[in-house]
């Protein structure tokens, strides 16, 4: 299995091609603001999530009241409408990582591993690399090997539910910074 195949279903989240990073302002209004009520099905939302629950209507009963929080940001904070797509996006992806964090695939140190090794990766490269992937297209037979490169790094087998997860939190992870630099630009 190539590694991009699943990374791809992240495409479902509307993700966009990275733009260059600023520092983003008040994008976490979104994540905050919340009923006690809305927040327990937020949490109950994402500790069932699953790789097999990513495609169209991944979150798609938490969208409302997320639409609802970004629009009070939006005028809280004077976000334009891209802003506003942009906060979902983050939220939708930092939701996504929890879930897939929480599913136990991978063992803690596992997650701790993959994840220290994405931080300690090239970010351009990182970002460069999963952009054409994240829309929907073919990575270079360079980028897959630089995207295996990572996976054994952190000491994940290069096939399998473990190498799918590895890319499914990668997308997730990816999604969040592609979203926040893009939140900045508006």
């Amino acid at each position: 299995m190539r590694f991009g195949t699943l990374m791809r279903a992240v495409v479902l989240i509307g993700v966009c091609a990275a733009k260059p990073a600023a520092a983003a302002m008040n994008i976490d209004c979104i994540s905050s603001g919340y009923s006690a009520e809305q927040q327990a099905t937020i949490t109950a939302q994402v500790s069932v999530f699953t790789m097999a629950d990513m495609g169209d209507h991944m979150f798609s009963a938490l969208l409302p009241m997320i639409h609802d929080r970004a629009e009070a940001c939006a005028q809280q904070y004077g976000w334009s409408p891209d802003a506003m797509e942009q906060a979902i996006r983050y939220l939708l992806a930092t939701f996504m990582q929890g879930g897939l964090e929480h599913s136990q695939v991978m063992s803690e140190d596992e997650v701790r591993n993959f994840k220290a090794v994405i931080v300690w990766a090239d970010q351009e490269r990182l970002l460069s690399t999963m952009a054409p992937i994240l829309n929907g297209s073919s990575g270079s037979d360079d980028d897959e090997a630089y995207l295996q490169s990572l996976v054994t790094a952190a000491g994940l087998p290069l096939e399998g539910t473990l190498l799918e997860f590895a890319g499914a939190l990668l997308a997730s992870m990816v999604v969040q910074k592609i979203a926040v630099d893009n939140f900045a630009q508006f």
